[in-house]
């Protein structure tokens, strides 16, 4: 099976090559005081200057010239074909300019574009040069003293080390087995620690390199290989976007709620490459026979007339009936079972607009568990809800249909694809999904890279086409404020009102400084996109998740708590133990099928995307955007703006909440956000005790 992801078109001067690139690190303590403790915020800043840096250069780019002018400023030693150059001192400014010269000789002159990389170094290293840096597309160039431009960019390895699993450069460190020193009682052994540190990561981008990875960003890498492949298989000029879709189709998440607060001997799966998955296995709406040099997509809102519904009812009278006498057979639900139900029956293909009113009577058995767990998506206040509310319409998109069944409805609004086939890339991603699993088999670090460009490729068909501006009308500052306070993500968050709006945040010293993305109002998604996919994509991973989730909701309420789903994320859930047995059919390697990730003591699910886990009678917290308590503080610096911190909490009981803390303390779902209660804030507050007891 033929590995290699290079793009034959891909231009060499946006490309990172390991031995063309230069790679650097700053230190800011000096070398006989701990920063690693609980005090390291004060050497955080690299505003203030810095002590030590390390300069790794490859051979080949230094004239003798140039390497003579950095040994006689520099100390220096050859590192695998690297010239590491080295310098301490304690007067920080000194350290810095030292360190702005070195660079100066080096960049003097160039004649191509060479990447200078660091880990992270856009929040750190590229601070103290900062000075110098001027904004490119997805880089910073950078500048002599005179403001003359140089052939010299920096580049920021953290996203790649980010999309391989690693956190943290000790992570990568390990990895590559060159793991970072950890002590030193010498300035002689701190400099061997700085070094190391540098040397890690052009022997990260060699191992990408081998991987076929080149580009900047991974995101680059993926979307781009996914748009030559596209244009390869469909002989599109381009790939389009979609103005209908834009216009009016919403584009929903993954499955996040409702879920219960607390569970015990839970079993944690999730599904293998969820949309890769639907990617490779449903049906999506393709282009037009007679269109295929340029893509296009018909749409048609003409044809649900009264005979199209008359036999969308009869086939979920059909699925209504299916689903009941698989549930009293106790046979596990699968995705390929139900989407072929679909495939094989459904009179309709594309979206519909209803508003819900109530449990259908055959269903009223299982009112509760599917008004918990199964309502569809629909966007409120700024939120993304899974609640029921008979008033609002719900967009029910492609094999979505299915769960009408559940539910009396009324149909106010329609919109059908009558072309639909198989994704044109399926046979790429099955492809790939087995050539990943033959690599992960023999622990071939390559398997990391097929997951990276399996997991990304759906991210172009979504790519929304935003402005920025800055906000500095008070009014608007005001309200932005409000927002920002109740955001979970102080860095980032998203506005519903009239249109989509994303606001970004920096941190100042004088407060949050907002700028916010608009959508632009001629044509929402960028021209290189395809909507109607990413919004099939995510709708048939719903379903997805659904079909898994069924077998948890359809049992009978005497027996459900054995039974019970405790909490879903897009493509996993966790699960009691006897559940966890009745989906062992579905359990596997393959691509959709279940995997055991973890068998946990107990779990306390508090919010989307935060909980804490007990294993062997220790807490494991897992929180968006904070560390392992309920806040951090968060150390704010960039190119743009200053040093500042503040602290980010997770979990506010008094901002707006997506759920409700009911009497069986299960969270239930809202029509709207409202306020935390009381009993929610006490609920916070002895989880918060608990855990501290049982670190200690």
């Amino acid at each position: 099976m033929n590995y290699q992801f290079r793009l034959n078109d891909y231009s060499k001067k946006k490309e990172l090559i390991w031995n063309e690139c230069l790679y650097y690190d700053v230190e800011t303590a000096p070398w006989n005081e701990n920063f690693h403790g609980s005090d390291d915020i004060k050497y955080l800043n690299v505003q203030n200057g810095i002590t030590s840096f390390c300069l790794a250069v490859p051979k080949k780019l230094l004239n003798k010239t140039k390497r003579q002018r950095l040994e006689a400023l520099l100390r220096c030693r050859e590192v695998d074909g690297f010239l590491a150059f080295y310098y301490y001192n304690e007067t920080r400014a000194k350290t810095k300019n030292m360190l702005m010269l070195a660079l100066d000789t080096i960049a003097t002159g160039l004649k191509k574009k060479t990447f200078l990389c660091g880990f992270n170094n856009e929040f750190f290293d590229d601070v103290i040069i900062g000075a110098r840096l001027k904004e490119r597309i997805s880089c910073w160039q950078y500048h002599l003293s005179d403001g003359k431009e140089t052939k010299l960019y920096t580049a920021d390895l953290y996203y790649w080390c980010k999309a391989y699993g690693f956190r943290k450069l000790a992570d990568v460190g390990e990895y590559m087995k060159m793991p970072k020193i950890k002590q030193w009682n010498s300035l002689e052994e701190f400099l061997e620690y700085n070094i190391r540190d540098v040397m890690i990561l052009p022997a990260f981008l060699k191992m990408l390199n081998e991987h076929g990875l080149y580009a900047l960003r991974p995101a680059t890498a993926a979307r781009r290989l996914q748009s030559q492949e596209l244009h390869e298989k469909l002989g599109w000029q381009r790939i389009f976007s979609d103005r209908q879709v834009s216009d009016g189709i919403p584009l929903f998440g993954g499955r996040t709620e409702s879920y219960y607060a607390a569970g015990r001997k839970l079993y944690y799966l999730d599904v293998n490459s969820l949309y890769p998955y639907v990617m490779a296995n449903f049906l999506f709406p393709s282009p037009v026979p007679w269109k295929k040099t340029d893509g296009q997509i018909i749409h048609a809102k003409t044809t649900c007339n009264l005979s199209r519904r008359e036999e969308i009812q009869e086939f979920l009278d059909y699925c209504s009936q299916y689903i009941l006498m698989t549930a009293e057979t106790y046979k596990c639900f699968t995705p390929e079972m139900m989407k072929q139900v679909f495939e094989d029956g459904s009179p309709w293909y594309g979206v519909l607009f209803v508003k819900l009113h109530g449990i259908r009577p055959e269903w009223k058995e299982y009112e509760r568990q599917l008004l918990h767990y199964f309502p569809f998506p629909r966007k409120k206040d700024g939120y993304t809800l899974f609640s029921y509310d008979p008033d609002d319409i719900y967009c029910v998109q492609f094999y979505e249909l299915l769960w009408l069944c559940f539910f009396n409805y009324e149909i106010v609004g329609h919109i059908e694809y009558p072309y639909y086939d198989r994704f044109p890339l399926a046979d790429k991603i099955i492809e790939r999904y087995k050539l990943r699993k033959e690599l992960k088999a023999k622990h071939d670090s390559r398997e990391k890279a097929i997951k990276l460009l399996l997991n990304s490729g759906y991210g172009i068909y979504a790519t929304r086409q935003r402005t920025r501006r800055a906000v500095t009308e008070q009014n608007e500052y005001e309200k932005y404020y409000i927002y920002w306070q109740a955001a979970a993500d102080k860095t980032c968050f998203d506005v519903y009102e009239d249109d989509y709006t994303r606001v970004h945040c920096r941190m100042t010293r004088s407060g949050p400084v907002f700028s916010v993305e608009t959508a632009d109002d001629s044509q929402r998604y960028a021209k290189n996109t395809v909507p109607i996919w990413a919004a099939a994509i995510t709708s048939s991973a719903r379903f997805s998740l659904y079909c898994y989730m069924l077998n948890g909701i359809l049992t009978p309420p005497e027996i459900e708590e054995n039974y019970r789903i405790y909490y879903v994320d897009t493509d996993s859930m966790f699960c009691t133990e006897k559940l966890y047995r009745h989906l062992m059919p579905s359990i596997g390697a393959e691509l959709g099928q279940l995997k055991l990730e973890d068998v946990l003591d107990c779990c306390f699910f508090l919010a989307p995307k935060t909980y804490i886990m007990m294993k062997y009678g220790q807490p494991i917290c897992r929180f968006k955007g904070t560390g392992t308590l309920f806040s951090r503080n968060i150390v704010s610096q960039s190119v743009k703006s200053g040093f500042s911190s503040y602290v980010r909490v997770a979990l506010r009981p008094e901002q707006p909440q997506k759920r409700r803390l009911e009497e069986d303390y299960s969270f239930t779902a809202t029509p709207s956000p409202e306020p935390g209660t009381e009993k929610l804030k006490k609920f916070y507050n002895a989880l918060e005790k608990y855990v501290e007891m049982k670190r200690r």
